[in-house]
């Protein structure tokens, strides 16, 4: 049994590295941290949905074949950083997690795209089976999401970092565990593409350079629950969270320079499923 539950996680794992490259806002995680020189396991596919002003934004630019004035780049740069902190999408994460005591576990995610690394505190252990955790992680990205709502837009560099705090409460058992609370993000990112405004015999002959600097904030709660037995999970977790982003956009084309920005909010849906194991 054992072997067949390590072979589950590795496959599912691999599928995780090799497609998984937007941001995530699952924890995907019970409220009872991983036992003491235990190992935990997880992988999870999370589906990303924003609306409000946000996927407003997307939507705009979506399908614009051509620019032709001012107001159509500022909706290609406000497209670009709505999709650079939350797109929609469907993504797939990694994780391992080991408890260095029965209250502390360390732990470490990966996507394709994107490393997060966070501790953990069991600050409540009762019978019978009532837990409570709190967390701090920490997030850095190698590349934003693809920009696929357009071919006008071609990034060249891109820097992001999150700062999470999980709080959780629940109750865990060898058959199942159910878990609940809030999590707060806090994001900062830099962004530097690129508009093309004039494309001949199929290259860019005229762009507008876009320099983005921006921050953002969720305020979220989560919901999951695992079912099981001993060591091996099938889990899902819902993630509801009000974002507000706020971007300065810095534009220059032929030696002319101009400033805007963007402020969007969302509520966001994030649904996970997905595998926990206990090694």
């Amino acid at each position: 049994m054992s072997r067949f539950v390590v072979a589950v996680c590795v496959a599912v794992a691999a599928v995780g590295v090799l497609t998984g490259c937007t941001p995530s806002l699952a924890t995907m995680q019970p409220a009872r941290t991983v036992p003491a020189q235990h190992l935990e396991l997880t992988s999870s596919v999370d589906v990303s949905a924003p609306n409000g002003s946000v996927r407003t934004a997307i939507d705009r630019a979506r399908n614009m074949d051509n620019v032709r004035n001012d107001e159509d780049v500022d909706h290609l740069a406000s497209a670009v950083t709505a999709t650079l902190v939350q797109p929609p999408a469907v993504g797939f994460q990694v994780s391992g997690a080991y408890g260095i005591s029965k209250r502390v576990e360390i732990g470490l995610r990966s996507s394709l795209g994107a490393f997060r690394g966070w501790a953990r505190y069991q600050f409540l252990r009762a019978r019978p089976g009532i837990y409570g955790a709190i967390g701090l992680g920490a997030s850095a990205y190698l590349y934003g999401p693809p920009i696929q709502f357009t071919n006008l837009v071609e990034m060249h560099d891109f820097d992001r970092y999150d700062l999470d705090i999980p709080l959780s409460i629940g109750y865990s058992s060898k058959v199942f565990h159910v878990w609940g609370g809030p999590k707060l993000v806090f994001t900062d990112y830099v962004a530097d593409v690129s508009v093309c405004l004039d494309r001949s015999g199929g290259a860019c002959v005229s762009e507008v350079q876009s320099h983005i600097d921006g921050t953002a904030a969720y305020v979220a709660g989560q919901l999951g629950i695992a079912v099981g037995y001993e060591r091996f999970w099938v889990a899902a977790e819902l993630t509801v969270a009000r974002l507000g982003l706020d971007a300065t956009i810095d534009l220059s084309s032929a030696g002319t320079t101009r400033q805007t920005r963007f402020e969007g909010e969302s509520l966001v849906l994030a649904p996970a499923f997905g595998l926990i194991v206990w090694l």
